[in-house]
């Protein structure tokens, strides 16, 4: 299963997008897989058609979250960044001092975000597995487990500490002094 997770931009590798235990795969879980794989029922499907299908079923059985836990996740990645890195907010940064292969390639995978919180010495009783699976899902709208890191850093803006301030402030109508 972690040969189908790997995506073309990030070779062949066992995943951490699987949670422990949920690795043994029933007889029904396959025939589900492979009607998601084979979307024109012609008894065919590519390796990448079920890369892409296993991707959607974990995202599927992965936790939500709201806006405010959204907000929570991202304000203790953007702290840990800034004791780390004096880079909150700024992921480009980040990403280049602790996986450059991220930056090199554009491309950020779900176990690339996994490792950023042993990069930025969160532990895991502070931020979860399943508080990232519930960040993650929510801007990998494609649910390929795989994002664009330029993505990445706006989904992080939109739903950082500044980011909310501002959206809180009160509008002025125009044409009104400042």
């Amino acid at each position: 299963l972690g040969l189908l997770v790997g995506g073309p931009r990030e070779g062949v590798r066992q995943t951490s997008a699987i949670p422990n235990g949920a690795r043994d795969v029933s007889r029904d879980d396959m025939r589900a897989l492979w009607a998601i794989a084979d979307d024109d029922c012609d008894g065919m499907a590519r390796g990448e058609d079920l890369r892409l299908a296993v991707s959607a079923l974990l995202l599927d059985a992965w936790p939500d979250a709201d806006e405010d836990t959204l907000a929570r996740i991202v304000a203790e990645l953007d702290a840990a960044a800034e004791r780390s890195h004096r880079a909150a907010g700024n992921w480009c940064k980040v990403f280049s001092l602790t996986s450059p292969h991220v930056v090199e390639s554009g491309w950020l995978s779900f176990d690339d975000l996994l490792a950023q919180r042993s990069a930025l010495d969160l532990a895991p009783e502070v931020l979860s597995d399943d508080s990232l699976r519930a960040l993650w899902k929510a801007f990998d709208k494609e649910r390929t487990l795989q994002v664009k890191l330029n993505d990445f850093q706006t989904f992080m803006g939109q739903h950082g500490a500044s980011a909310r301030v501002f959206s809180q402030q009160p509008r002025r109508p125009s044409g009104s002094p400042p």
